[in-house]
C-alpha cells in the first residue's frame, strides 16, 4: 500500500496502472485484481476513500516497514479517483464477485495460458504456487512441466518451496540476502549441499513425492 501511495504521489503511476503491472506483468500472474483495487474491495461500500480515510493515518505507526508519504487531500482524491475509474462502475457487489469467480488453481492456470500467448524464449515464474493447496501445486507443476517439454520454454522459478525446485528444475541457485550462496545442478545442490544455510533449509523442508 504504502508503495502504491508513494507512486501515485509522486506522478510516476496511476492507481490503475499499478495493478496492471501486478496483473499483468512479466510472468505467472494469477492475481484478478492489483493492491490498489484490492484495498477499494476493502473498503466495502465507501471503496478507497473509506479505507484512506480510516485506515490511512496507521501507514504511520512505527511497526510499519516502509515510510508512507504524507497522506494529502489530493493525494487522498487521486486514489479515490484513479480507483473509481479502474472500477468503472462496477458495484462493491460486482468487483467482489469478480475475485471470487475462480478458485486459485483456476486462476493460475489463466495465467499461464496469458503468459504464453505470446510463446516466449523465457518465463519467469514468481512463487507460482504459493497459496495453492497440495494437490492443486502438483497440477500446476505437472503442467508447466508438460510446457516446457512441448514448447520448449525456458523457466526460471522464484521460490522458497525447495521440494517445489526438487520437482521441477534443473539448475538451482540458493539466495541468502540478495547473493547467491551457492549454485549447481539439482543433484549437486541438494544431495551434496556445501554451503550451511543450503544444509539448514534441507533440514527443514519436506519433500514433495509424484
Amino acid at each position: 500500500m504504502a508503495g502504491g501511495l508513494h507512486m501515485v504521489a509522486s506522478g510516476e503511476a496511476t492507481p490503475e496502472q499499478i495493478d496492471t503491472a501486478i496483473t499483468d506483468g512479466p510472468g505467472l500472474r494469477w492475481p484478478v485484481q492489483g493492491p490498489c483495487l484490492t484495498f477499494h474491495l476493502a473498503g466495502g461500500e465507501g471503496g478507497m476513500a473509506h479505507m484512506l480515510d480510516h485506515f490511512g493515518p496507521s501507514l504511520k505507526e512505527p511497526w510499519t516497514r516502509l515510510d508512507a508519504p504524507e497522506l494529502t487531500q489530493r493525494l487522498r482524491d487521486d486514489m479515490v479517483a484513479g480507483c473509481e475509474s479502474e472500477a468503472a462502475g462496477r458495484t462493491f457487489a460486482d468487483l467482489a464477485a469478480e475475485r471470487d469467480q475462480l478458485s486459485g488453481g483456476e486462476r493460475q492456470r489463466a495465467a499461464t495460458a496469458r503468459a504464453l500467448v505470446t510463446t516466449p524464449d523465457v518465463l519467469l515464474c514468481d512463487e507460482v504456487t504459493s497459496a495453492l493447496d497440495v494437490s492443486v501445486q502438483a497440477s500446476i507443476i505437472d503442467l508447466l512441466r508438460s510446457l516446457r517439454e512441448e514448447l520448449g520454454t525456458a523457466m526460471l522459478f522464484v521460490t522458497h518451496n525447495i521440494a517445489l525446485a526438487r520437482h521441477i528444475a534443473d539448475h538451482i541457485a540458493v539466495l541468502r540476502d540478495g547473493h547467491i550462496v551457492e549454485a549447481g545442478t539439482v543433484k549437486e545442490v541438494l544431495t551434496t549441499a556445501q554451503h550451511s544455510y543450503t544444509r539448514d533449509l534441507l533440514a527443514n523442508t519436506p519433500r514433495m513425492t509424484s
